[in-house]
């Protein structure tokens, strides 16, 4: 299987009104790459 980082099943975009906290995001995002990556890649 080969993935492409421009395949559109990879990509995602999301409208937030308000003020988006970077720190809080990054890391619950690196919590989650962690600890889901490998199921993520996967399914």
């Amino acid at each position: 299987m080969h993935i492409r980082a421009d395949d559109p099943a990879f990509l995602t975009e999301t409208e937030l009104a308000g003020e988006l906290d970077e720190d809080r995001l990054n890391a619950r995002l690196r919590t989650l790459l962690r600890t889901k990556g490998v199921d993520s890649i996967r399914s």
